[in-house]
């Protein structure tokens, strides 16, 4: 889930916030190890799914934050 989604499409508009999703999307799954399951709920909502074993290989944290970092530097051209 975005955090304070709402907010930048009230602002920003429906196509921003559109291409903002799709943008994120795209970043999960260049990111996101091939192993692990990426879903998308609707709207801003993604999941990451994975089982116990694969959990212990992947660095889910390093992971998110490399998501992270790479969904904000392309977001600083919306500003």
């Amino acid at each position: 889930d975005f955090d304070h989604f709402k907010p930048f499409n009230d602002h920003f508009g429906f196509r921003q916030g559109d291409r903002a999703i799709t943008i994120f999307a795209r970043i999960l799954r260049e990111v996101v190890p091939s192993e692990v399951f990426v879903g998308h709920i609707g709207g801003d909502d993604f999941f990451l799914g994975l089982n116990a074993s694969l959990h212990q290989q992947i660095n889910l944290q390093s992971v998110t934050d490399a998501v992270r970092l790479q969904f904000e530097a392309e977001l600083l051209p919306f500003f």
